[in-house]
């Protein structure tokens, strides 16, 4: 997918408009996201060593500096990525829901919102052919049955949801929230 972004940028480049540049920049920063979250799934972990000074009767001191991190469903990762690389074809009907909801797009734009709710939005990146979905509640099954409600609505089926790319993430908010709850996080929908 980066070969293809830079051939597209390397054949563009003349042509590009500020909604090209602005939607490459959002798709090398998606890549960056999904690179970082492998990076950090598969990197090793080796036991360490705490020392932890004596405490004083006047105050305490910790050392523990380490940031929480969201834990991420490995099955879901690979699955993204697979779909990412070889996005499946389409039937003739879930390919008219696509279109259908690719006319929520602001006019005149092939990237952007699609639909949002105070707990969800489901936005399009029209470069990486791919859905996403930002999750905005704690309440994360909800957050994204209300958009599978919102995919089916439109006409896409189960199948699609579960084998097109469609992303789901949390917000920063639900960051922090998966941070101090330790909930494994998936990036699909529920049942795929």
């Amino acid at each position: 997918m980066l070969k293809q972004l830079l051939h597209y940028v390397k054949t563009k480049s003349k042509h590009m408009q500020f909604q090209d540049y602005a939607a490459l920049a959002f798709a090398l920063v998606l890549l960056s996201i999904i690179a970082f979250i492998i990076l950090v799934i598969f990197q090793p972990h080796s036991p360490s060593t705490q020392i932890v000074p004596k405490p004083t009767p006047e105050y305490s001191t910790s050392t523990n500096t380490s940031t929480p991190r969201v834990f991420y469903n490995q099955t879901s990762i690979t699955k993204i990525l697979n779909s990412s690389n070889n996005p499946p074809t389409l039937t003739n009907n879930d390919t008219l829901a696509k279109a259908k909801i690719l006319t929520n797009l602001p006019q005149g734009q092939q990237t952007g919102l699609l639909y949002q709710t105070n707990d969800i939005s489901i936005n399009y990146i029209h470069d990486a052919d791919e859905f996403y979905v930002v999750i905005f509640s704690n309440n994360i099954n909800a957050a994204k049955a209300e958009a599978v409600v919102w995919l089916e609505a439109n006409g896409m089926s189960q199948q699609a949801i579960c084998n097109y790319p469609i992303i789901f993430y949390p917000s920063s908010s639900v960051q922090t929230y998966l941070q101090q709850t330790h909930i494994v996080f998936s990036l699909l929908a529920p049942g795929c």
